[in-house]
């Protein structure tokens, strides 16, 4: 790799690990955070205090659940590798305030571990392998769990989807699924040499919060069951697409013309507004008989 090389024994809890042995997983994603000081960034954009709950998406060796667990707030954290489980727990060991679960946070039943502290609405924290990263947004984004906000390290081009505009060549359904219930920005770019072993691609921290307004559960599920064959033939024209999912009914331009919608778009061409009257529109006069 070109470049300069992390020198990871400048780092207080990686080099132990490394030199019990412990050899990063390439099919696991598993590139380490170990850059202090991007650490601390990410626990300031968190904005904790020791009121907060936290769920870490990922323990790896513990380093960010350290800097998360000492703004006092309460950190339940989710490792699937057991010799990190292992490491973390010793590492963190004296903090009272930090739960560990060897245990897939995509197979977690999340409401249960928010209900054990009745009132606190979770910051999602987590510095997220690519293969897992849209899993996890769409746990959080369909879960019927109250979040405060999310923070999460995701690759650059991942990022740049996920904030992609309505409109765009780069909308997709994780776009829209973000933006049907969430405000997002990027507020962080780190660079690749954070990181160990150094990845190939740069990296990006995403933070999303909650919108203020409602969207009915039934309205955002029924968009998201129209968007994903959608984008799935992003090609083809909406009509198309909606006369496969609908068999009982033929759906015509002029219908998608009555609700504000070009007779030829497309899943990118339609506002957050369309996306809405489409799946209202479908709830109440497309179901087949």
């Amino acid at each position: 790799m070109p470049g300069r090389t992390i020198d990871v024994t400048a780092d207080k809890g990686l080099p132990s690990i490394w030199k019990e042995g412990f050899v990063p997983k390439k099919n696991r994603g598993q590139n380490f955070l170990v850059n202090r000081r991007i650490l601390e960034k990410i626990t300031r954009e968190a904005g904790l205090t020791e009121n907060d709950l936290v769920v870490e998406v990922g323990t790896g060796p513990g380093n960010l659940t350290e800097h998360l667990a000492r703004t006092g707030a309460q950190v339940i954290s989710f490792e699937t590798d057991a010799a990190l489980v292992a490491y973390a727990s010793r590492q963190l060991s004296g903090m009272v305030n930090v739960i560990l679960h060897h245990q897939d946070f995509l197979e977690t039943d999340l409401a249960h571990h928010v209900a054990e502290f009745p009132g606190r609405a979770p910051v999602i924290v987590g510095n997220l392998p690519y293969a897992i990263t849209s899993p996890v947004l769409f746990k959080v984004l369909e879960s019927d769990v109250p979040w405060r906000a999310m923070v999460l390290m995701v690759q650059k081009e991942f990022a740049d989807r996920l904030l992609a505009p309505p409109g765009t060549r780069q909308t997709g359904l994780l776009s829209l699924a973000a933006s049907l219930v969430a405000e997002t920005e990027r507020v962080l770019q780190v660079s690749r040499r954070s990181f160990w072993p150094v990845p190939r691609i740069d990296s990006t921290v995403v933070r999303l919060f909650p919108k203020t307004f409602s969207l009915e559960s039934r309205i955002r599920d029924r968009i998201l069951a129209l968007a994903r064959p959608a984008f799935q033939q992003r090609r083809k024209k909406l009509t198309g697409v909606l006369n496969k999912a609908f068999p009982g009914r033929v759906i015509l331009p002029g219908d998608l013309v009555a609700l504000g919608i070009r007779d030829d778009a497309r899943p990118e061409n339609l506002t957050i507004d369309q996306w809405i009257a489409l799946a209202t529109r479908s709830a109440n006069d497309w179901e087949p008989a």
